[in-house]
């Protein structure tokens, strides 16, 4: 493997195919199955120990994907790779809500095929909403409704006025005067006197907070349909007065 073009690649490789493995729900007791070898040697080859080339490949074909496919799908993995959508192109994917949903799915590793499922699209309206991220810009489409994400969109979304106030009017009509006595709503509340540095915090912590649900909701996927359900995540801290706080 040292001879090949691969080998320098091999690490991003491994670690692109494990998250391909890990969407399909293959274990390495069904590859090893699959290949008619043994589970260490799934694991071994894994790690990337005595990998071969030809051994990467059959890896590969135990998900249905090529190495060229699975070349592509690794430079998703380098974020430095992927420029921030532009004001214009954050507008355009958030203006129609299948749309955005369909490339924020995307940009979170799930594949064409589990987006039809989960959104219950049909094939002519999967790839309606491929073809415009497409012409958007923010994806390429390949034959076969395979993708390579080229953007991700701009972590300071608040920067466009536009896209800010589409998805804040869209969080406003899930949360507006909601039913705090609801089972399914979880909700914590409370005042905290904070310096600037502390508020920050506070942020980033918000921020954890919604990735640890992406990651939660990616432990849940195998579960049945009737198990899980979808929730709008919505955390928010605000300054008020102290006359704010004790007026009725």
């Amino acid at each position: 493997m040292e001879n090949s073009p691969l080998y320098d690649d091999m690490p991003v490789l491994l670690t692109t195919l494990k998250r391909v493995y890990k969407l399909a729900r293959i274990r390495y007791a069904d590859a090893a199955a699959a290949l008619g070898v043994s589970e260490m040697t799934v694991k071994r080859a894994m790690a990337g120990k005595g990998l071969s080339a030809a051994m990467l490949q059959r890896l590969c074909s135990v998900a249905n994907i090529g190495l060229i496919e699975l070349a592509e799908l690794a430079k998703e993995t380098i974020a430095t790779g992927r420029p921030a959508a532009t004001s214009a192109q954050t507008e355009a994917v958030i203006a129609d809500p299948m749309i955005g949903m369909v490339y924020f799915l995307l940009a979170n590793g799930w594949r064409p095929e589990r987006i039809r499922v989960e959104c219950d699209l049909d094939e002519i309206g999967l790839t309606r909403c491929l073809v415009q991220l497409d012409r958007i810009g923010v994806i390429t489409l390949f034959p076969g409704n395979r993708v390579r994400l080229l953007r991700q969109m701009n972590p300071e979304i608040r920067d466009s006025v536009a896209a800010f106030e589409l998805l804040a009017r869209r969080i406003h009509r899930f949360f507006d005067q909601p039913d705090l006595s609801n089972p399914h709503l979880a909700w914590s509340g409370g005042v905290a006197r904070l310096s600037p540095a502390s508020f920050r915090i506070i942020q980033q912590r918000l921020d954890r907070l919604r990735d640890e649900a992406f990651a939660l909701g990616e432990r849940d996927f195998a579960l049945p349909v009737e198990d899980v359900r979808w929730y709008v995540l919505f955390a928010a801290a605000k300054p008020v007065s102290m006359r704010e706080l004790v007026s009725d």
